[in-house]
Order: structure tokens, then sequence, then C-alpha cells
């Protein structure tokens, strides 16, 4: 998650938009836009999952290590409009369902 929330950052950052700017302003452009489309998916197959599992989203990522810092700020600086990526959604779900799987077996 951490790799994750860098990537974002660095991605804003080569867009020249400044995290401060993109959450004070609210910046858009089409990247920024895709990139925090496909965070949200990711955010929301990790919904899906821990809602299946009887979870919530802290239990799941305790079992982690916890939420980094790094990626609760940029998941501050998110696109507004942005909608969650259906395809990452499903994929998060996904692979968090097998492994679920194996790990109770």
């Amino acid at each position: 998650m951490e790799l994750s929330a860098r990537v974002i950052l660095q991605g804003l950052a080569a867009n020249g938009i400044l995290v401060r700017d993109a959450i004070e302003a609210g910046t858009t452009n089409a990247a920024w836009r895709n990139m925090s489309a496909a965070w949200k998916g990711i955010e929301a197959g990790i919904q899906g999952f821990c809602a299946e599992a009887g979870l919530t989203s802290d239990q799941l990522l305790a079992l982690a290590g916890g939420r980094p810092q790094l990626v609760e700020s940029a998941g501050r600086a998110l696109h507004g409009t942005a909608r969650a990526d259906r395809e990452c959604k499903k994929a998060t779900w996904q692979r968090l369902s097998q492994a679920w799987e194996v790990g109770n077996q």
C-alpha cells in the first residue's frame, strides 16, 4: 500500500500537481483522475472483501502492519470526481478472496 501511495504522489508530481494544490484547488487532469480511479477501485475491492469476510478494513490492514501514514496522506489527494475502477475493484477482491481461502484451508 505504501508503494501505491508513493506511485500516486509521484504521478501527481510528474504532472506538475502538488499534493497541496490537488487538495486545495481541486486541480484536475486525466492522469490524476485515472490514478485516483485505480486507487478507489482497490479500496472498494478491499471493502467488498471485508464485508463478505466479516472484517473491518482496519482489522484486515492490521494483519499487514496497519495503514501507513503515507497512504492516509495520499488518500486525501485523490481526484474528487473519480469513480472506482471496476477492474481494479474486481481484481483486488479476487486476490483477497483467494488468499483468504488458502489461509483457511
